[in-house]
């Protein structure tokens, strides 16, 4: 999207939105259950919206952004997720209505300029959702459709008023999208019932290493040290980035018996997977051994370190539960995370 700041009346026309839509109440009768879509008229993104609220101070709105942000929002329904994983898997625009004391200055100084006359609670929040990065503030082009979105998600919640049930087709792969249609300069918005576009995953950085090097390592590291416990995953703590913060991966290698601590290393370049692979290598180095089995949950890991950890003559395991590292992990976010 384009990154250049919303204008004024950008701002104005989406807080009178959100404001319209808290006042409508459409959530005591639409579910968060009954996701629909909205097409952008800029870019054709469709964003698939979920109306959330049991009553004035916990309404909220959340946009889905493409085929991404709907598996995001059908992986936080089905997963039992700690916080920072339900952060880092959302991709999209939340809407929400806080306390004035969350708000950062500038949105208390912007709501002022717009003459917002608000008590304590309801303030509107506008936030981009994109994982590996803090929640930020939207740039004029999400708030031109955060706009749109909300003005149609009150037209579809007056039009399905009294058969809400109509929203959502329960077991079919199609969701009513509104999209729109620009006739004599003006858009003309119709509902359409679309089966969402197959995700597209940017293809992981292949792993580096040198093998040879790797053969050689073999070889001067007959002691064997046991099973050990591996994962990496986003930092609790977020870093400076040129635009926004951003979460660096971390990755963590426990010995599973005694759960001490092996490596706990922060990536500090852009190919973490190559970099956590390397500090690997140069730990079993200051350990002067190497396991006879790394154990892991997650795939992806497996695929990081599975072609060095062959060479080494290294077993990975898959294990449903990391007991050490994830008490070490919890302990993390517990202490450092900011949310």
């Amino acid at each position: 999207m384009n990154p250049v700041e919303p204008t004024l009346l950008e701002w104005k026309n989406c807080i009178q939105a959100a404001l319209q839509f808290k006042e409508k109440r459409c959530w005591t009768w639409i579910t968060d259950e009954m996701i629909f879509g909205v097409q952008n008229p800029e870019d054709g993104q469709i964003g698939y919206c979920c109306v959330m609220g049991t009553s004035d101070e916990m309404a909220a709105l959340s946009i889905h952004l493409g085929s991404e942000g709907l598996e995001g929002l059908q992986r936080i329904r089905r997963e039992d997720l700690l916080a920072e994983e339900f952060m880092h898997i959302q991709y999209g625009l939340i809407l929400s209505f806080e306390s004035k004391e969350l708000l950062e200055e500038q949105e208390i100084t912007l709501m002022n300029l717009l003459g917002w006359q608000g008590g304590r609670q309801g303030w509107p929040c506008l936030r981009y959702f994109e994982p590996g990065f803090v929640p930020w503030f939207l740039n004029g082009a999400q708030v031109r459709f955060m706009t749109i979105a909300l003005q149609q998600v009150i037209e579809i919640a007056e039009s399905f008023r009294f058969r809400p049930e109509r929203i959502r087709q329960a077991g079919s792969s199609y969701y009513l999208v509104r999209t729109p249609l620009l006739q004599n300069g003006r858009l003309i918005w119709t509902d359409r019932w679309l089966e969402p576009k197959p995700v597209v995953r940017t293809p992981l950085r292949a792993v580096r290493f040198d093998e040879l090097r790797l053969r050689k390592l073999q070889k001067s590291l007959p002691k064997r040290l046991g099973v050990w416990e591996l994962d990496y995953f986003y930092s609790p703590i977020p870093m400076r980035g040129k635009d926004k913060p951003y979460y660096p991966k971390m990755c963590l290698i426990l010995d599973h018996t005694s759960g001490q601590i092996l490596l706990n290393h922060l990536a500090e370049t852009a190919d973490d997977r190559s970099e956590f692979v390397e500090q690997w290598l140069e730990m079993m180095l200051r350990l002067q051994g190497r396991p006879y089995t790394l154990l892991v949950q997650r795939s992806e890991v497996m695929d990081c370190f599975g072609a060095a950890a062959r060479v080494l003559n290294v077993r990975m395991e898959r294990s449903p539960q990391l007991l050490y590292l994830e008490e070490v992990k919890m302990n993390l976010y517990d202490e450092l995370a900011p949310f």
